[in-house]
């Protein structure tokens, strides 16, 4: 099959699906289910910043293959809407992403997206609120290939390190 790119409205639909009521659902029903999801952010396995210290260690696995067999590595956190950031306050979560950057970078330096920037704040580059359009995904590549690239707003990521 055959996409025309010329036609800026293919590109749009198929970069944004949702219209934007389809959108503000999507986000809503997505922190709702994070909210109510009592097997996953909304235990009790977050509520503690050192309770993810074991999942560290596959990070460390990853980074130590990745120098023994010679590989560039490069690690992000993804961007996430917002309201997203906001329902980590809302659980008592806030701590442990705190802890999970700074524990992040004592094993290997990484791009952070997921702050609060003109990205983030814009519903329409999001699915849901843990999901991103496409073209988000090629501004995060650009922003950690080609940092010289001034398509990428510039409050966009953040090369920890």
């Amino acid at each position: 099959m055959y996409l025309d790119f010329s036609q800026k409205s293919e590109i749009q639909n198929l970069d944004q699906p949702f219209n934007e009521k389809q959108i503000h659902s999507n986000i809503n029903a997505t922190i709702r289910e994070y909210k109510r999801e009592k097997m996953f952010l909304n235990s009790k396995n977050f509520q503690h910043p050192r309770s993810i210290d074991k999942n560290f260690q596959h990070i460390r696995h990853i980074v130590d293959l990745c120098e023994k067999h010679n590989i560039t590595l490069t690690l992000y956190i993804s961007p996430v809407y917002y309201k997203h950031l906001k329902m980590f306050d809302d659980l008592h979560l806030a701590e442990t992403y705190k802890y999970l950057k700074k524990e992040l970078l004592k094993i290997h330096p990484y791009f952070d997206f997921g702050t609060l920037n003109s990205v983030t704040k814009n519903f329409k580059n999001f699915r849901d609120s843990s999901h991103t359009i496409r073209s988000i995904g090629t501004l995060i590549f650009t922003k950690i290939f080609d940092s010289n690239n001034t398509s990428v707003p510039t409050d966009f990521g953040e090369f920890v390190f």
